[in-house]
């Protein structure tokens, strides 16, 4: 019956809604969980599924070891060392919270960016 009712009556409806439906106008109490292993057995798919109906393709391999390695980048155009960026920005007011440079990456310079971070975040809640 459960079956019957979600493919015509309730046709295009979630598990939980058919559930919903069947206590509030046939009197019948059974679980979104028991509506979605009755259907499942006969078949009948849910059109609210989280699942992606296309398998995601994987990227294609970097071309040789070390390629998506973080290395220390020439921000100084040849005037000085290469140096490694740590940062922060806000992506919906551009506003730079924190930018560091450095010899290489190291935790300290992320913990300095989160704690600016924090911290400013901090004064604007208590000043607004």
């Amino acid at each position: 019956m459960v079956a019957l009712l979600a493919e015509n009556e309730y046709k295009g409806a979630s598990y939980q809604h058919i559930s919903e439906l069947l206590d509030k106008q046939k009197r019948i109490h059974i679980s979104s969980k028991s509506v979605s292993r009755i259907l499942k057995e006969r078949g009948v798919g849910n059109p609210y599924s989280h699942k992606s109906c296309t398998p995601r393709k994987s990227r294609t391999r970097a071309p040789k070891e070390g390629t998506l390695v973080p290395s220390p980048f020439d921000w100084l155009e040849s005037r000085g060392p290469k140096l490694e960026l740590h940062g922060a920005i806000d992506d919906g007011t551009s506003k730079v919270f924190a930018l560091y440079f450095r010899p290489n990456e190291d935790l300290r310079r992320y913990l300095e960016v989160l704690d600016r971070m924090t911290g400013d975040y901090r004064i604007r809640r208590k000043t607004n």
